[in-house]
C-alpha cells in the first residue's frame, strides 16, 4: 500500500467518527484479505433489517495510488467479501457486493491520489520505451484532485471530501442508511 493509500486511511478513520459514526473500522479474516483499516461495518441496522453494511477501500495492485470503494449488503458481520448480487440493483436488502458504480448508474469509478498514468509514462521512459499519454480529459468515471501538484494531504482531504459526498449522494439514500 502507497504513503497515499495509509494517508487515505488514515484520515477517513479521523474524518468518520465524526461524519458518519455508525461506519466503525473492522478488521476481519477473510479472503481476499482487505488492507488493515480498510473495511468499514454498519451494524445499526442489525436487529431491524437482519442486515450489516460494510464500505471497503479496495487498491488495485496494478496501478498504485488508485482506490474504489465497494459496498457490501450482508446477513453477517463477520463478512463483507461477498459475490455481486444476481440483480445487481443496490436496494438495502439486496446481499452482495456493489461497486458504488452502480449506485450512480456507471461501469466503474475509481479515485486518483496520485497522477498514476503520469508516473507509468515515467516507469516507461527510464525502460527506454515510448510513453503511453494518459487520457487529457477528465473521464466522469475517475475523480482526479483539483491539482496533482498539491500536497498529499490536500489531496487526500479533496478525495474524502468526494467519497462522502458521493456517499450522502448515492449510496445512503438507495440503502436508506442513515450514517449518523
Amino acid at each position: 500500500m502507497t504513503q497515499e493509500q495509509k494517508l487515505l486511511l488514515k484520515k477517513v478513520c479521523q474524518r468518520w467518527v465524526v461524519e458518519f459514526p455508525c461506519f466503525k473500522t473492522v478488521n476481519l479474516d477473510e479472503r481476499p484479505k482487505a488492507a488493515k483499516g480498510a473495511v468499514f461495518r454498519c451494524d445499526k441496522y442489525a436487529t431491524d433489517r437482519g442486515i450489516y453494511y460494510f464500505l471497503v477501500f479496495e487498491f488495485p495492485r496494478h496501478r498504485p495510488g488508485e482506490f474504489s470503494l465497494r459496498i457490501a449488503v450482508s446477513r453477517s458481520a463477520e463478512q463483507s467479501a461477498l459475490d455481486p448480487p444476481v440483480d445487481y440493483k443496490p436496494t438495502p436488502t439486496n446481499i452482495g457486493s456493489h461497486d458504488i458504480a452502480a449506485f450512480m448508474q456507471l461501469q466503474s469509478y475509481q479515485w486518483d491520489l496520485v497522477d498514476v498514468d503520469a508516473r507509468n509514462d515515467v516507469v516507461l521512459a527510464e525502460l527506454g520505451g515510448p510513453a503511453l499519454g494518459g487520457p487529457t480529459y477528465r473521464p466522469e468515471s475517475l475523480w482526479q484532485p483539483s491539482s496533482y501538484s498539491l500536497d498529499a494531504e490536500s489531496i487526500v482531504e479533496e478525495a474524502i471530501d468526494d467519497v462522502n459526498n458521493k456517499l450522502r449522494r448515492y449510496v445512503f439514500p438507495q440503502l436508506n442508511l442513515d450514517p449518523n
